[in-house]
This record gives structure tokens, C-alpha cells and sequence, in this order.
């Protein structure tokens, strides 16, 4: 990408980004994502546009928006301010709630190159909401912010047709694309008639679960943080769980090993890892959970979950049996030491 007329950077401004799925974007595996960046210096006069397909594996519209933040923090000048506006309250929310959170979020990846960047150029960066397409849904105006006047309308605009012209000219050709459409709609069918066939069935009996009113003891949050200065892993506290953004490892802040799990060696994963289990490619934004067992990604259907037998009995290449292995090899230090001193067994281990 060229700067043009600014060798050093964009200067302080105003910046407009959307994502565009394009007419497949219901059908992910010939998705095709655009992405629109729209800068608008001080004086609000519009100086850069950009449209591009969104460079990597994982298309999706809301990477396609949060892509968009990263060219524009890739490109401002070192110590410069800039205001980004965008349509996508999730990419808002996330980056407002700081960088520990964002890299626990979906497309950490991202996340963590935009704060990286931030950081090291000494940046300003606010993100701002305002809804899509007003022009064409006057109802929306009910939602707008206070501050949003016609222009913000007009560059959110630009942005979006900027992102839908990049997912048109990447589109897949519709001959290629109407086989895939064609087992989307087939496999539609298959799955109403299922619902309707399970509709009439008769209810099944349940079984009513008694629940014993047990009494765990308590383990305070204020103890555990005093305890975390200590540890290796760089944790944060959602609720009542602890995540750790190192290793992705999490724990219940009640489980009675917390002690152990504090005290274990932290391994930094390598956040561009991606695993091929048969046709599925597993993704480093997609959880991965590896304490207390070996697990996959659970949002593309690839996995090795704590049951790793019957996970490796759905899979039925060779080659994605021996991947999971790796895995579950490489992830050996990742799992916890229990009380008694022993690390736990992976049902891998037993087959």
C-alpha cells in the first residue's frame, strides 16, 4: 500500500472502515471478504481510500472490520491521534475493554498487532459506533449517537462500498460457486425434515436430578491475585474463571488444584499455529483450551476434546490421527500437576 503524499505516515485525522462478505458470504467455504479503509484528514476532506480482500485463511466479516482498525494503526504517523468510526459494535466493545481482554477474544491475533503497534508508535486511538447504512434505514437514526452528524453518514458509507467493491472483484465465480450453494440448500432440506420428523415425536421421559446441597469451601479472589505476582502465568479473572494469555490455559478460581495450576510453568504458545484434522484447519483465534486435557477447536468441528478416543474414532484420515498426536505430544508440559503429584493422563495415552 502506497502512502502517496505522506512518506512518514498518515497525519491526525479521522478514519471510516467496513467488512463486506460479499452475495456468499452465507456459505463459508467460498466466502471471499473485502475490507474498506476511508481517511479523512482534520479538515474532514476525504484523502486516502483503500479496498482490499481481506490476506488470510479465516473470512469473516467481523475480521474483515477489525482488519480495517489494523491498516489504519499500520499507517498513521508515529505519536499521531486518530478516530475511528465503524459499524461494528463487537470490534467497539472489544477494544474499549483493553488489551488484556482483546487477547482472549476472537481474532486475538489481530488484537494483539494492533496493540502492539499502539504501543510502539505511540499512538491515540479511539474507536467510535454509529449504525450501517442510515441513508437507507432512517429508523436506525433512533440509535445514533449524539455526535454523529452527515458526515460520518457519508465516510461510513464510502467505507462500505469500498469493502463491497474488494468482496465482488475476489468474489468466486458464480459456475464454481453454485455447487456449493446447491449441497448448502440440499443439506437445509435435510435438517427441516429432521426437525419436523423430531417435532412429532413422542416427549421423552426425563430423569429428575437431585442435586445435593453441598457446601464448597470458598477461594477468595483477593487471595488468589496475592498468589498470581508469583506465578508465571500472566492471568486475568472473567467471573469466576482465570484465564491465562500465555499459554490460553483456564481454571475455575473454586477448583481445589488452583494452587497447583498458580505454581506450573506457563509455555507460551505460538499464536500463528494452526492444526489440519482431515479437510478442517483449526485457527489460532478459535479457543483452544489445552488444561486438563487436549482439546481442539470446538467452533470448526475439529476436535480432541477430553474424551480424545471417540474424537480420534470420528476422524478418519491417517494423517489428522498423527496431527492430533503431535499436538497432544507438544502440549505434554501444558497440563497441570494434580495434589497428588501426578500429572494427568490423556486417554490418548491409553490407546
Amino acid at each position: 500500500m502506497n502512502n502517496g503524499a505522506f512518506p512518514n505516515g498518515w497525519p491526525s485525522g479521522y478514519c471510516f472502515g467496513d467488512g463486506s462478505g460479499g452475495n456468499f458470504s452465507k456459505y463459508k467455504p467460498i466466502t471471499r471478504c473485502g475490507v474498506g479503509v476511508h481517511y479523512v484528514n482534520p479538515h474532514r476532506q476525504a484523502v486516502f481510500y483503500a479496498s482490499m480482500l481481506l490476506p488470510c485463511e479465516i473470512q469473516s466479516d467481523n475480521r474483515a472490520e477489525i482488519y480495517a482498525i489494523l491498516v489504519a494503526v499500520r499507517h498513521i504517523e508515529d505519536a499521531g491521534k486518530i478516530d475511528f468510526f465503524t459499524d461494528n459494535k463487537p470490534a467497539r466493545n472489544t477494544y474499549n475493554n483493553g488489551k488484556h481482554r482483546a487477547r482472549l477474544a476472537c481474532h486475538a491475533d489481530l488484537w494483539s498487532e494492533i496493540f502492539a503497534i499502539l504501543e510502539r508508535k505511540h499512538i491515540e486511538l479511539n474507536v467510535y459506533w454509529m449504525p450501517s447504512h442510515i441513508d437507507r434505514h432512517k429508523e436506525k437514526l433512533e440509535q445514533a449517537p449524539s455526535w454523529m452528524k452527515d458526515w460520518h453518514v457519508a465516510g461510513n458509507k464510502v467505507a462500505d462500498e469500498l469493502a463491497g467493491a474488494a468482496a465482488e472483484l475476489h468474489a468466486v465465480p458464480a459456475e464454481q460457486a453454485k455447487h456449493i450453494i446447491k449441497i448448502y440448500k440440499d443439506l437445509d432440506l435435510t435438517q427441516n425434515r429432521i426437525i419436523a420428523v423430531t417435532k412429532l415425536l413422542p416427549q421423552r421421559k426425563h430423569n429428575i436430578t437431585i442435586h445435593d446441597n453441598i457446601k464448597y469451601k470458598p477461594t477468595y479472589t483477593n487471595q488468589i491475585i496475592e498468589k498470581l505476582k508469583s506465578s508465571q502465568h500472566d492471568c486475568v479473572i472473567f467471573g469466576e474463571r482465570l484465564y491465562c494469555c500465555g499459554c490460553s490455559s483456564n481454571i475455575s478460581i473454586r477448583a481445589e488444584h488452583i494452587n497447583d495450576f498458580i505454581q506450573s510453568s506457563c509455555l507460551i504458545r505460538d499464536r500463528t499455529m494452526t492444526y489440519a484434522v482431515g479437510k478442517q484447519h483449526t485457527h489460532h483465534t478459535h479457543k483452544i483450551t489445552i488444561y486438563g486435557g487436549v482439546y481442539m477447536c470446538t467452533s470448526c468441528g475439529a476436535t480432541a476434546s477430553r474424551n480424545s478416543r471417540n474424537s480420534l474414532g470420528h476422524v478418519k484420515s491417517l494423517q489428522a490421527k498423527e496431527n492430533i498426536t503431535k499436538m497432544h505430544t507438544s502440549l505434554e508440559n501444558h497440563r497441570p500437576v494434580f495434589p497428588n503429584g501426578h500429572i494427568q493422563k490423556s486417554t490418548l495415552e491409553k490407546m
